[in-house]
């Protein structure tokens, strides 16, 4: 205990010394890396519920109530954040940093517990945690970064996709229990890092009725955030849909009956993809001036093409490789660029980075679910066909935005 203080209170003087450019770096850093683990902490789920299962004593070869625990957990957590960063943002850090040592708890405890209420318990507190973390990381980035946002969301949306990437491999080479114990102790380790820097000043709210006569702009910009939040909770749910059945798709006998390994390969593949494409995304956004709708435009173009491979090559390792692949890649610039679109024609404090995120945490609960039903009682053409539809929604969810977005002076 007595070291603990020692380290806080070392952080708190130290925060005292910084520059304006070292308390910045160190915040972007905190702020990529908390996100970073929350992509591993999301990943390790997924192909540790076998053992969880059966060190509890259940059955969970349908994982529905624990896993929407964990989509429940996360909604509730963005709406935290959401309601602290417009009533409190000058605790964030501290808020911040109670999270991670919440999250670290819950992923302690993942290896005893012994009952199905004890695990969607658990999960729960680790969705709403992590959703909190989502959500205060991309909006306290925001505010740090202004005008430069767009590259650095880019970049710690990268850091999520290598964090999930890395999931699979750590429980693998950890093991169960050790896999659990390194990712507490990561975020412990970062708790204690938030106390370094000082926090981002939250941006002025937008102009009031008193300030500003013409409430007709008032009522575009929360039109305009809508619209981006429907988007992001369609965008959400194809990702974390399709990324949970790429390894059913690729491994079951009546659709490409590969191997195992090969299966976790093309899983790995997607989320790698995923990665590499946001970390190229960033110059890419700044040199050729392909910032907002326009990055946007292009992922989604991307990902029909992806969803046109799959419909060619139905139930193919050829299709399943080249559609994985591609699909991360357009996945990979829509996330941070709506953000960034959003965030050039409002200020995102208040109630708009509430509705925003709220979209993106409710992605998880409702997409997934419709995307899993076609593709069980049918086959892999239904779900490209799927995902076209909702491709084709998210277009003219984005050309709304940008028409009513140029209503704003």
């Amino acid at each position: 205990l007595q070291f603990l203080y020692f380290i806080v209170g070392g952080g708190i003087i130290y925060n005292m010394m910084l520059s304006e450019r070292a308390n910045e770096l160190i915040c972007v850093v905190v702020y990529i890396s908390s996100f970073t683990f929350v992509g591993t902490a999301m990943a390790l789920l997924g192909p540790s519920l076998p053992t969880i299962g059966d060190r509890a004593g259940v059955d969970l070869s349908s994982a529905g109530l624990v896993l929407g625990s964990k989509g429940v957990g996360y909604l509730l957590g963005s709406l935290t954040a959401g309601w602290q960063l417009q009533k409190y943002p000058k605790r964030s850090h501290l808020c911040i940093t109670i999270s991670l040592v919440l999250t670290s708890c819950g992923l302690a405890i993942m290896p005893h517990v012994k009952t199905l209420f004890l695990i969607c318990l658990a999960i729960t507190l680790q969705g709403i945690t992590e959703g909190y973390l989502d959500t205060a990381a991309n909006l306290l980035l925001i505010w740090l970064t202004k005008e430069r946002m767009e590259r650095y969301l880019h970049i710690m949306h990268a850091g999520f996709a290598f964090g999930a990437l890395a999931g699979a491999p750590l429980l693998h080479l950890a093991g169960f229990q050790g896999a659990y114990y390194a990712s507490s102790g990561v975020f412990l380790v970062l708790a204690l890092l938030v106390f370094v820097p000082t926090q981002p000043k939250k941006p002025d709210d937008e102009p009031t009725s008193e300030t500003e006569p013409d409430n007709n702009h008032s009522k575009t910009k929360m039109v305009v955030v809508l619209l981006a939040s429907i988007l992001l909770l369609i965008y959400v749910g194809v990702e974390q849909g399709f990324g949970g059945l790429i390894y059913t798709m690729s491994y079951e006998e009546q659709f490409a009956n590969m191997t195992d390994a090969a299966s976790t390969s093309v899983n790995t593949a997607f989320w790698g993809s995923m990665a590499v494409g946001r970390l190229a995304c960033s110059p890419i956004s700044v040199y050729f001036n392909l910032q907002g709708v326009r990055m946007v435009t292009i992922g989604l173009f991307i990902m029909t093409a992806s969803a046109a491979i799959i419909l060619l090559l139905p139930d193919t390792v050829a299709g399943c490789w080249a559609g994985s692949v591609v699909m991360g890649i357009g996945q990979a610039p829509i996330f941070p660029a709506t953000v960034a679109a959003v965030e050039h024609a409002v200020t995102l404090s208040g109630i708009y980075a509430t509705v925003l995120m709220l979209g993106s945490a409710s992605g998880g609960i409702f997409v997934p679910p419709i995307l899993a039903f076609f593709y069980d009682r049918t086959s892999t053409v239904a779900l490209a066909v799927c995902i076209v539809a909702l491709i084709g929604l998210m277009f003219v969810l984005l050309f709304l935005l940008k028409y009513f977005e140029n209503k704003l002076p």
